[in-house]
């Protein structure tokens, strides 16, 4: 009698995950949202990128521990077009954005980042006072 219900439900389970498995559907994609911190900020002067032939450079920079990404984030006022990138020196990545110099905050793509790789941000091109902000990613 035991048997029989062992059995029975056995195969009452295998029946329900049958039909259940039909109508199953895929998980959906799960985003993994980045966690950001602004690491420096840093102005600037329209009268220096004019006298430097529109560009800039940061000095070498590093991320916090537990960093994987680092990007750049700009604004600038006035009209015109400005390009800014970040660069891995470790890995030679690199990820540019050019955009009009219209107020609002431009994010570049950020660059993968390990621990103790060194990074700089560049301003290509720009005549305008520009705000420079350097992000770390987790």
């Amino acid at each position: 009698m035991k048997l029989d219900r062992i059995i029975t439900l056995t195969a009452a389970a295998a029946l329900l995950s049958a039909g259940f498995a039909g109508t199953a559907t895929a998980e959906p994609d799960v985003e993994i949202e980045t966690s950001w911190s602004k690491q420096w900020q840093s102005t600037i002067d329209r009268d220096y990128l004019v006298a430097h032939g529109n560009k800039w450079q940061s000095q070498n920079f590093s991320l916090p521990g537990g960093s994987n990404q680092g990007r750049a984030v700009f604004k600038c006022t006035g009209g015109g077009d400005a390009k800014v990138s970040i660069k891995n020196l470790n890995t030679g990545q690199v990820h540019s954005k050019t955009h009009n110099c219209n107020g609002d905050r431009h994010h570049v793509d950020p660059v993968a980042y390990r621990s103790g790789e060194a990074l700089r941000i560049f301003i290509d091109r720009s005549s305008k006072t520009t705000t420079i902000e350097a992000w770390a990613g987790r």
